[in-house]
């Protein structure tokens, strides 16, 4: 910011701020409401799941954080796997062979 811009904002503004910014906000989570969390991770859904992109380029996609969009493949991974038999073999290769040709792409 230059001199010029900051001669635009009150000595008692930047007094009063520089109070706020010594102090660390406590982050509870991310800036997303559960609206938008949902809507991220339905569409995070939608573009690696149906389109097959990897993770990086769904983040450089949405301008998400790249660990939040594996958090979120994560989460789809784990609610698929719940829904399906572990411990029948065929269902085991299917999954493999969809995880491989979504990795293709």
């Amino acid at each position: 910011m230059s001199s010029n811009e900051l001669s635009h904002v009150t000595d008692e503004f930047l007094e009063q701020n520089s109070s706020y910014a010594e102090k660390k906000p406590v982050k509870k989570g991310g800036p997303y409401s559960k609206n938008d969390k949902d809507k991220r991770m339905n569409e995070v859904y939608r573009l690696h799941f149906e389109y097959g992109y990897s993770a990086r380029k769904i983040a450089e996609m949405m301008n998400v954080n790249r660990n939040t969009i594996n958090g979120d493949i994560d989460y789809w991974f784990s609610r698929i796997s719940k829904d399906v038999n572990l411990f029948d073999p065929s269902t085991m290769i299917v999954r493999g062979i969809a995880r491989m040709e979504i990795q293709l792409f």
